[in-house]
């Protein structure tokens, strides 16, 4: 009963929190599920039936398939057009943005330096599907909105390096600035090349299997769950490699397979909305 209770005041919380956006829409939707979440867990009735919950199952349940989600919603030709500034915005500006946070927390709150990079590299980055709901109700550009739900994409990769260095940093003393970048290109470039694997064969698959007149709904339904969330664990568990540039470059490329699939089974065209 109590992981009933625990889904049940969550339920109450988002609802509410829904409400307040509604009210206030100048204000993210977001910022009213972390207020709410604060709030709930403060409440010594709530607290008592907080569920532990292991990260590792939340990224690869949950962030895999909605980032895959988001990958299918990017068109390929996109991110050719702005590659030079997804290169730029997750790369370069995420790096300085953690420099500036390191340094703010070394020199204002009196943090160790290689704690207070763990703590930037954790913070810094962020996935589309954070972005759009702290974005959503603001007013920006399409150019700067698309720009940047185009790096949330992919800036992945950036945070984890740079959180590999700090731990080690702190457990050898020791910081390598050429190791770091190393590790960046095995683990980005890695994930674009599981995911490049990934999806070809996920497109494959689905395209054998509409040819054959195998195109029961909910059986592909599945297969559109399953597949991130396989390709997440294989490709951070296995090869070692980014699961998220994984999970992303396989929904880019299924956004073309999506067009072709349109023609080729009807009933299935909305078949992404299940996310």
């Amino acid at each position: 009963m109590a992981t009933f209770y625990a889904l049940a005041y969550v339920c109450i919380t988002i609802i509410l929190a829904n409400f307040l956006t509604q009210v206030f829409p100048k204000i993210p939707q977001a910022l009213w599920q972390i207020v709410g979440g604060i709030l709930l867990a403060s409440l010594p009735v709530a607290n008592r039936f907080a569920i532990t919950l292991d990260p590792e199952w939340f990224m690869m349940l949950v962030i895999a398939p909605l980032l895959f989600y988001e990958g299918q919603r990017t068109q390929a030709n996109l991110i050719s057009k702005h590659f030079r500034s997804i290169i730029g915005l997750a790369g370069v500006l995420a790096v300085l943005t953690v420099v500036v946070l390191m340094v703010f927390g070394h020199v204002a709150i009196g943090w160790a330096l290689p704690f207070s990079l763990a703590l930037a590299a954790i913070v810094t980055p962020t996935d589309a599907t954070a972005l759009e709901s702290v974005t959503s109700g603001l007013d920006m550009t399409k150019d700067i909105k698309r720009s940047l739900s185009l790096e949330s994409l992919f800036n992945d990769a950036t945070g984890l390096v740079i959180l590999e260095l700090a731990v080690l940093w702190m457990n050898t003393g020791e910081f390598s600035f050429l190791h770091g970048f190393g590790e960046f290109l095995i683990v980005a470039l890695g994930g674009v090349i599981a995911g490049g694997v990934a999806g070809f064969i996920f497109i494959y698959l689905r395209q054998h299997l509409l040819k054959a007149e195998y195109d029961d709904t909910v059986a592909h339904v599945l297969i559109y769950f399953i597949a991130p969330i396989v390709v997440f664990g294989v490709a951070e568990h296995v090869f070692g490699v980014s699961g998220i540039i994984a999970v992303v470059v396989m929904g880019v490329m299924s956004n073309v397979e999506q067009q072709q699939t349109q023609f080729m089974a009807p009933k299935l065209n909305h078949l992404t909305q299940v996310y």
